[in-house]
């Protein structure tokens, strides 16, 4: 492998490191805003997962959790707009398997 493929291939991978770390910094201030915005106790029985085109994606403890997590999409998606966070269409919600 000569020199020029070689720091191509360091370039692209410290890239793709500099894309991941700001991926988990942006989930991790929506998961810090979404904190604040659930009701208790609701808001420490999520994890967020991803977002992607629009949709946000979270998992839950339980299907007593993700229930009420579905009953709130309209106000999380309001109050994340409204704080400037996140602008989704859509959240979906997972259940964490035994």
């Amino acid at each position: 492998m000569g020199k020029a493929t070689s720091d191509r291939a360091i370039n692209i991978i410290q890239q793709g490191a500099t894309n991941l770390i700001a991926h988990t910094r942006k989930l991790n201030r929506i998961k810090a805003c979404l904190t604040e915005i659930l009701p208790e106790p609701v808001n420490s029985h999520f994890d967020i997962l991803n977002v992607r085109d629009g949709v946000l994606i979270l998992m839950t403890d339980s299907p007593a959790w993700a229930t009420r997590i579905r009953f709130l999409e309209p106000q999380l998606i309001s109050s994340l707009a409204e704080k400037r966070m996140l602008k989704v269409r859509q959240i979906q919600v997972k259940i964490r398997l035994p």
